[in-house]
């Protein structure tokens, strides 16, 4: 990705029991995670879209912002939407690519909507830095 991404999420920080996690805006509790780690789901992939059983993968990479959260993050489509390796898209880089993956096979859809059932944001385990 190049550029500023928006994040367009308010975060709390809670802590519990010691262990500090952020609660966004419409409820799911964002754990830090890894560089490069990897998990199906909620907070960070949708479920149950566009059926009842897809779940969709994540993906961090190596980078994060100075705030603390992954500049790199991936998402991938629900097992039964992959594609062998035949040259379609499996995985998206961007917002704006998934945006217009939805968009053109869901005409009608509320991206919104879409957006709003998973945390595009992932909070990192790795103190910022220059580098990246």
């Amino acid at each position: 990705m190049s550029g500023k991404e928006e994040v367009g999420e308010s975060l709390a920080l809670v802590v519990y029991n010691g262990s500090a996690s952020l609660i966004n805006e419409i409820g799911l509790q964002l754990y830090p995670v890894s560089e490069y780690d990897s998990g199906e789901g909620l907070p960070y992939a949708p479920v149950d879209w566009p059926n009842v059983g897809d779940k969709w993968g994540w993906r961090t990479g190596k980078r994060a912002t100075n705030s603390g959260t992954f500049k790199d993050r991936y998402l991938y489509l629900p097992e039964r939407f992959q594609a062998p390796k035949d040259g379609k898209k499996n995985a998206f880089r961007s917002k704006t690519s998934v945006k217009k993956y939805v968009q053109s096979e869901y005409p009608g859809m509320d991206i919104d909507q879409f957006f709003a059932s998973f945390s595009w944001v992932i909070p990192s385990k790795q103190l910022p830095n220059s580098k990246g």
